[in-house]
């Protein structure tokens, strides 16, 4: 799932930036990109804190 996001993340910066030429698009495609790794490490650190809770559950119940 993580490799797909990446995948949509790249896809949008190059859909966004296709006319290159024009400032507002490499500006606009770069905050796309923030944006996206933003969130990418967010669902990763969500992913390992859900992991481990569930890890601390079945470990002492």
């Amino acid at each position: 799932m993580f490799v797909g996001w990446e995948g949509v993340g790249v896809a949008s910066y190059l859909l966004i930036n296709f006319w290159y030429t024009r400032i507002q698009a490499n500006k606009s495609a770069m905050q796309a990109m923030l944006m996206n790794r933003i969130a990418a490490v967010d669902s990763l650190q969500l992913n390992l804190i859900l992991d481990l809770y569930h890890i601390m559950l079945h470990l002492f119940y």
